[in-house]
């Protein structure tokens, strides 16, 4: 029975930690906007899987709010099993959104930001940006012209 236990507090330590890791991961400002709230772990999840309209395999989940002039930025960033699966639901994301002739969003071009491939998207009111690193799928959805110091809160240089 002890060892029972003990095994489901260790458990239990390493989803906060993991969850305090994802949300360590938002910064405290994008530009004139600051971080208002942070919904994580399986409420993460619940809103994540409300935007795609389907659950989707992640293990862990944030939801970020930013507040500042005009409408708010907004992070969700979610934990795929893998790099692979990250990859595949990114594209997965982005090619529903490109196909789709009754979506909200308009494609732009994909560019590369300090080597990760990012994925825009302009539409209500927003540019929405997609990318996956690692075993993170992430869009943020920022106001036009504020693309590359939110990705840069995101995806740091990496070192030469």
């Amino acid at each position: 029975m002890r060892k029972i236990l003990y095994l489901v507090v260790v458990l239990a330590l390493a989803a906060c930690a993991d969850n305090a890791g994802l949300s360590s991961m938002l910064p405290k400002k994008i530009g004139e906007f600051a971080l208002e709230k942070v919904v994580s772990g399986q409420d993460a999840l619940l809103q994540i899987n409300k935007l795609h309209g389907q659950a989707i395999l992640a293990r862990d989940g944030v939801v970020a709010t930013y507040a500042g002039p005009g409408k708010p930025l907004m992070v969700w960033i979610s934990r795929a099993g893998s790099e692979k699966e990250a990859r595949r639901q990114a594209g997965e994301m982005v090619h529903r959104m490109y196909e789709n002739p009754e979506s909200p969003f308009t494609w732009r071009k994909r560019m590369d930001f300090n080597g990760v491939p990012v994925y825009p998207f302009a539409g209500m009111g927003q540019v929405h940006l997609i990318f996956y690193r690692a075993d993170l799928v992430c869009w943020l959805s920022v106001h036009e012209g504020q693309e590359r110091e939110a990705l840069s809160a995101f995806i740091p240089m990496e070192r030469q």
